[in-house]
């Protein structure tokens, strides 16, 4: 991406899409989080009971199969509700209006089918959680008066991403949208396959795609806060994702 000089020019703004989506993707993460439990619990219960003595307690068959009637039932509702909230981060990343390539959007969330949703998680942490917006209400053209006293006259330097975008500098994140300029709040950050350290806020203006102008603004905590904490659920779900298919193939 790209920062550049541009002149003024006025823009037109219409209502964005229905906040119902909205709600929808919530429920969505809600749900893949919820499905992921009963793979994350066992898994992380298993760790600490092997620490422990075991005790041998006898069950009769009738309640072996009854057990294993209930566990399929729930794992078959289970694996119906995951694939339901992948669908629908994966329809909001089709239908979002992106200012760059959105290659790594849609990666990850048809990701989410194969890694149980964790991907779909990163995918909502970065893009997702936007307000879908029509093109003329994600592209502007120049900062308002109040954006310009809130920043300083610095800008962003330009974005470059290397090893097949694995590796580089990315704005990432969102807040603070101006609805008279349609700036935003990004944060600056170097990133290796995940984002590692913030370099800095900028107040942003896409102009078109891979294209922008920007102003220096102040750390937005709230960007770091998000960023880390979605990686390390993400990092975190695939370790255990990982010990569960482990575990299952060693039996």
């Amino acid at each position: 991406m790209n920062s550049v000089d541009l002149h003024p020019i006025q823009t037109v703004r219409t209502p964005s899409p229905g906040a119902g989506w909205e709600w929808a993707k919530r429920i969505a993460v809600v749900m893949i989080i919820a499905c992921n439990l009963p793979i994350w619990v066992p898994v992380i219960g298993g760790i600490s009971k092997d620490l422990t003595p075991a005790r041998a307690v006898r069950i009769s068959k009738t309640e072996v199969d009854a057990n294993k009637l209930r566990s399929e039932i729930i794992r078959t509702a289970a694996v119906a509700l995951l694939l339901a909230s992948v669908i629908v981060l994966l329809i909001d990343a089709f239908r979002r209006t992106y200012e760059g390539p959105r290659g790594r959007a849609l990666g990850l969330a048809i990701g989410g089918i194969i890694s149980f949703g964790l991907a779909s998680l990163l995918y909502y942490a970065i893009w997702g959680h936007r307000l879908l917006r029509r093109p003329h209400q994600v592209f502007g053209t120049h900062f308002c008066a109040r954006c310009q006293s809130e920043t300083s006259d610095r800008s962003a330097p330009g974005t470059v991403l290397i090893a097949k975008g694995m590796a580089g500098f990315l704005l990432v994140g969102e807040s603070q949208r101006c609805d008279d300029c349609n700036s935003v709040v990004k944060t600056l950050w170097a990133w290796v396959v995940i984002p590692l350290l913030p370099f800095g806020s900028y107040r942003v203006i896409p102009i078109a795609p891979e294209e922008y102008i920007s102003r220096k603004a102040p750390l937005d905590l709230t960007h770091v806060l998000k960023a880390y904490f979605f990686t390390w659920v993400v990092i975190g779900g695939l370790v255990v994702w990982a010990l569960w298919l482990s575990s299952n193939a060693s039996r």
